[in-house]
């Protein structure tokens, strides 16, 4: 098997795994453990400025490593072992409330414990996870040749979307048959087949330059950062898919809460992601004749006007092409973002590229996003889309400076 097909198939469980922590866990945390809208939106706001801290350092740790999958072998175990003890959560609830009681005198509330519990075990799992896909995307891009008609980056990554659409609709199923205690364990499952995938994946050399060490490989990474048209790239594309957060994090709760069953919410975060597969697969190829930040604008104002609609709780009848507009709002985005960073940066730096946009742009912008939906869900129920309308419209405004910037100066 070839190291390509590899990691097509990997980045296949990534992201059936992907379906199971963005869409569903959200319903485990509400529906077993009690949590409020507020305080999932705070456990995705912890994980996302813990991938701005982690993103950084995980890429100049892999600058010099020898094997470009080594890390993902260390961060695909942390995380299966994070979503584990998250199965326990009541135990550990309990201690945690004795030993604070011990320190302190006063125990706290057991739900006040799990949280704290949560939160930490979130700050693991969720960061990692998406870490992962950093490396994942740096793969399928060098991996994959752009002159195949069978496996070229865009058929792969459609692929990847297609074992999203399994994901979400198994999921959806298992959640109506067998209750919400199943989320967690297709999360454990799947985590488990990252980790075995990742020891599976043949090691793949780079050249490390000698001497080079961790604090100036760092230094190197956080230097991209700093050029005026990628900074554009991580807050224009960011904002955009950070747009996403009330749809990714509550949609499906939103939808629940009025009655649609468990398989019929998985269906319909399935059309989004069909029509997301249609664009990479068949379009793929007829989008390379317009620019990346073209692609890029386009993502933005077809989520404005995604959400736009959303807001107003339109019927399962509208709902279906209403879905439609995700080959904009995230795959027109994403395209012209990947395309941008290889243009840019090439095969050597594309890894580190990818790490920094994935720690900055979708970190950052996701994780308050999160919050302020959970606030906007909590408060407002399907209104709370108006307040990703808001975000669509600044990363248009940036979209629109990124395509008169230049490519940025590198060093």
């Amino acid at each position: 098997m070839s190291p390509a097909v590899r990691m097509t198939l990997y980045n296949c469980v990534y992201f059936a795994g992907l379906a199971a922590v963005l869409l569903f866990l959200p319903v485990w945390l509400e529906k077993d453990q009690g949590l409020t809208g507020q305080e999932i939106g705070l456990i995705m706001l912890v994980a996302g400025f813990g991938r701005m801290i982690a993103g950084p350092l995980a890429a100049a740790w892999a600058d010099g490593n020898r094997d470009r999958h080594a890390p993902l072998k260390l961060i695909s175990l942390l995380v299966l072992a994070a979503f584990l003890l998250l199965a326990a959560t009541g135990d550990l609830a309990a201690m945690l409330a004795r030993a604070v009681e011990a320190v302190t005198g006063r125990a706290p509330t057991h739900h006040d414990a799990s949280v704290a519990v949560i939160l930490v075990l979130g700050l693991v799992g969720i960061t990692g996870y998406w870490l992962i896909v950093g490396y994942i995307e740096a793969g399928l891009m060098r991996l994959c040749d752009p002159r195949s008609r069978l496996l070229d980056y865009t058929r792969a990554r459609g692929l990847g979307s297609l074992a999203f659409v399994a994901g979400s609709i198994g999921i959806g199923w298992s959640l109506d048959a067998l209750g919400v205690d199943s989320v967690l364990v297709w999360v454990i499952l799947l985590c488990a087949g990252l980790a075995l995938g990742a020891w599976l994946l043949k090691p793949e050399a780079r050249v490390v330059g000698d001497g080079v060490p961790l604090g100036a490989r760092l230094s190197d990474g956080l230097g991209m950062v700093r050029q005026p048209a990628f900074f554009l790239l991580i807050f224009g594309a960011g904002f955009v898919q950070a747009s996403h957060a009330f749809y990714n994090v509550f949609g499906g709760l939103v939808w629940i809460n009025q009655d649609v069953s468990g398989s019929l919410v998985g269906t319909l975060y399935s059309i989004g992601v069909a029509v997301e597969v249609a664009f990479l697969l068949l379009l793929g190829r007829w989008s390379e004749r317009f620019h990346p930040t073209m692609l890029v604008l386009a993502g933005g104002i077809g989520a404005t006007v995604r959400w736009a609609l959303l807001s107003q709780q339109p019927g399962v009848d509208l709902l279906v092409p209403l879905q439609a507009l995700h080959g904009l709002s995230f795959a027109a985005t994403y395209l012209g973002t990947m395309r941008l960073i290889q243009l840019w940066y090439g095969v050597e730096r594309a890894p580190t590229a990818q790490m920094m946009y994935q720690s900055f742009a979708a970190a950052p912008e996701a994780a308050l996003a999160s919050l302020m939906a959970g606030h906007l869900y909590q408060n407002y129920g399907a209104l709370g889309y108006l307040g990703m309308v808001a975000l669509a419209v600044v990363g248009v405004l940036l979209s629109l400076r990124l395509r008169r910037a230049g490519a940025p100066a590198l060093a």
